[in-house]
């Protein structure tokens, strides 16, 4: 009897560790996956698709915690979203169905970016001031990097051809490479709230301070940073080669 009880324990164990916190989704790698915030580094929004004035619900389905200001990423005809109850999950496009979901200690607070058939995430710890650097293979429900980061991470991953760029709250930016590798990373000194966006081998950003900063991409040095406005908390686009960012009552628009 005792050998029964032994056993049961442990498979509700197993069940219970693993039923919440394994994502496993059939994928293929898709070409035209909208991956990122924003679509792509340079945060244009912009998607040629025309609307039925007619809009009818074709499916809804439940998570566990509030929703940040973030958006959700599709690939392969999976649709990610994360949510401030630290999980981050998986839905099909067409029927809502829950294909599964990764269960964190802590907030993810930015939109999960699909890379290859890794989905990338930072989570912020509640109590200390860092957070984790995650790349989990969701077809294979396999954690294929963590890494600890100082601070906490508020703004969106900068997703690029060659790695992924994280802004903390109190102003480091990090660079890995595609594998998660470091980089190099840059203090600017200053809290920073605003989504990064790229073009021209420039990472551009706004801060507390209302400046725009400029780093090179290959090696994380400040090009420039200049004072504009107000506090810069939103993202920042780039169109036609200008920068176009918002701050606390204004909206600029800046020659890059």
């Amino acid at each position: 009897m005792k050998k029964r009880l032994h056993i049961l324990f442990i498979l509700l164990f197993f069940i219970s560790g693993c039923s919440t916190s394994i994502l496993l989704v059939k994928s293929k790698i898709d070409a035209n996956a909208y991956s990122m915030f924003g679509k792509n580094p340079q945060r244009n929004f912009y998607t040629p698709i025309n609307f039925n004035v007619n809009i009818k619900l074709k499916w809804s389905s439940d998570t566990r915690g509030a929703f940040p200001n973030s958006s959700v990423t599709i690939s392969d005809s999976i649709v990610f979203i994360n949510d401030l109850y630290g999980r981050v999950y998986a839905f099909n496009f067409f029927n809502g169905k829950k294909y599964g979901e990764i269960k964190n200690k802590g907030a993810v607070f930015t939109t999960p970016v699909v890379s290859g058939l890794w989905v990338v995430f930072v989570v912020s710890m509640v109590e200390d001031d860092m957070s984790k650097f995650v790349m989990y293979d969701y077809t294979s429900a396999k954690l294929f990097r963590e890494v600890e980061i100082k601070g906490r991470v508020l703004s969106e991953i900068l997703k690029l051809n060659d790695g992924f760029v994280i802004t903390t709250l109190d102003g480091m930016v990090i660079k890995y490479d595609k594998f998660g590798i470091f980089m190099w990373e840059t203090n600017t000194n200053v809290n920073t709230r605003s989504n990064p966006a790229f073009l021209n081998n420039k990472i551009i950003l706004g801060n507390d301070k209302g400046e725009i900063v400029a780093l090179n991409n290959n090696d994380g040095k400040i090009l420039y940073h200049k004072k504009i406005g107000g506090k810069f908390w939103s993202g920042s686009i780039i169109s036609d080669g200008k920068i176009f960012i918002r701050g606390y009552d204004q909206l600029y628009c800046i020659g890059n």
